[in-house]
């Protein structure tokens, strides 16, 4: 059986080639892909007589070189995908790619030894090699392709040398393998010397793409934390214009700073005798109720009455007022804190009365402002809400039901492993009918107590009403019956720790 020409100038261009643009060296290995396997075609009806006669003097030449040629059919296929190897760029690239070479290397100088093995080690090879046919997405860069492709003509121009060497007789294979070193030593010495580097060469540039990669994601997390800041500045500024807080809404350190100044000057005026003594954080601990409250892990509310040294009798603050500046400026460092005050100078006139509404939407209001985040997901929800008919409602009870709801919805933000504290203080100050300041004041703790026993975070409630005495009997009275026992656990109180008693 004639060998089929193989090494013509229709499947492969000539030595020279091996300066080709990487054009040709792509349209030549297709080339000498197609060829290869229309040989094979050819061949297939010969095989039987060719399988019988295998073992057969010169006839084994042919045979040897139908097998060959079937496997190497095979090889090149898989083979197109060479520049994906360099995407790798592992142990997989370079490990193959001189596997492959010494599998020729060998057939080249061992003869018998090379080309029982060739078949087998070919179709190994098959299955690791990825296709070209999605390179360009791979590594775009121009130079890197350059430097793949020429390492992909010196593979290819081998594999020429090999399929030469195939078609020579048994003798002339066998005097080619005793030389010392052939074109194809020369070939593998070469490729040997630049796969390292271009492996070496993809690591770098993999590398820098991840770099790269990298601060683009640092860029786009910088633009979505911008996005979220704006976000949320226009979210709380609906809300502070929906909930109508604005005439009572000031920045929280400047409002406690200013409230102790008032306090100072009431109950310590300069070049004058003290009106009592002032409220201290060491009074406050060493006070049993207030410690526990304070120590407490659970969810509770404290509420602290009591009256000011006879001699004060100009003013309607309270003493107490003291213990939620202190509790405020201890913690706002620490943990979320959220105040409302609503007696901020020494008389409160009726003008400067804040509606009992309009405080619980202050504490919502700096709630939003330390998780705002809360409004992004919320948003519409808690406007809903605000816009809804029952906050709207001219009935006191009715519209108090909505803004604690919209309390108890922001509450929800915090998580069981997080602890809130609430400050309230001199809600009795607030714009009550007179007539009903018993029953609305006891209403509001009632309120409070259900709401914070409703949400999965611990919530702590400092609640200061000055000389008012609340009764917890009453208090109950508003709650449902199958909660009292419950909330009743989390219901603390001070009472009488009246200022002449120090």
């Amino acid at each position: 059986m004639k060998a089929p020409d193989v090494s013509g100038e229709d499947i492969l261009s000539a030595p020279s080639d091996e300066e080709a643009t990487k054009e040709s060296v792509e349209r030549d290995l297709c080339a000498l892909q197609q060829q290869a396997q229309a040989e094979l075609s050819n061949s297939e009806n010969s095989l039987r007589e060719l399988e019988q006669r295998r073992k057969k003097g010169v006839h084994s030449v042919g045979s040897e070189l139908q097998g060959f040629l079937n496997c190497f059919a095979d090889f090149l296929s898989g083979y197109s995908g060479i520049a994906e190897c360099a995407k790798a760029a592992d142990n997989q690239f370079g490990g193959l790619a001189y596997g492959t070479l010494s599998i020729f290397l060998r057939v080249a100088s061992r003869k018998q030894e090379r080309e029982e093995m060739l078949e087998s080690q070919m179709r190994e090879i098959n299955r690791y090699f990825p296709r070209l046919n999605d390179w360009q997405s791979i590594y775009p860069d121009e130079t890197l392709k350059d430097r793949i492709l020429d390492v992909f003509a010196d593979i290819t121009i081998f594999a020429r040398r090999a399929t030469e060497y195939y078609q020579y007789s048994s003798w002339r294979r066998t005097a080619d393998a005793a030389r010392v070193k052939g074109d194809i030593e020369v070939k593998v010495k070469e490729i040997r010397e630049k796969l390292p580097e271009l492996r070496a060469d993809c690591e770098v540039r993999m590398q820098k793409k991840i770099h790269e990669l990298a601060q683009a994601v640092k860029s786009l997390e910088e633009r979505l934390q911008r996005k979220d800041k704006e976000e949320d500045t226009r979210n709380l500024a609906t809300l502070h214009q929906a909930i109508g807080v604005a005439k009572i809404v000031s920045n929280q350190e400047e409002e406690i700073r200013n409230l102790d100044e008032v306090l100072r000057y009431t109950f310590q005026p300069t070049g004058r005798p003290a009106l009592g003594r002032m409220m201290t954080w060491e009074m406050l601990l060493d006070d049993h109720v207030f410690a526990e409250w304070l120590k407490g892990r659970g969810t509770s509310m404290l509420v602290l009455s009591g009256n000011n040294d006879r001699r004060n009798t100009l003013t309607t603050l309270s003493w107490l007022s003291t213990a939620a500046t202190l509790l405020v400026s201890r913690l706002h460092k620490q943990t979320p804190v959220v105040p409302a005050f609503c007696q901020k100078s020494a008389q409160m006139h009726d003008d400067f009365r804040p509606s009992l509404k309009l405080t619980i939407a202050q504490l919502v209001y700096r709630l939003a402002i330390i998780r705002p985040e809360f409004l992004r997901a919320h948003g519409v929800e808690i406007n809903g809400m605000i816009h809804g008919e029952e906050w709207n409602s001219d009935e006191q009870e009715v519209t108090l039901k909505a803004a604690f709801s919209v309390l108890e919805k922001m509450l929800s933000a915090f998580t069981p492993d997080e602890t809130v504290y609430i400050v309230l203080d001199r809600p009795d100050k607030c714009f009550f009918d007179q007539y009903e300041l018993h029953r609305d004041l006891h209403f509001l703790l009632s309120s409070l107590v259900t709401t914070i026993g409703s949400v999965p975070s611990k919530v702590k409630v400092l609640v200061i009403v000055g000389p008012f005495r609340p009764s917890f009997s009453t208090v109950s009275d508003f709650l449902e019956v199958g909660k009292r026992e419950s909330l009743a656990r989390l219901y603390m109180e001070r009472l009488g720790w009246h200022q002449s008693s120090f």
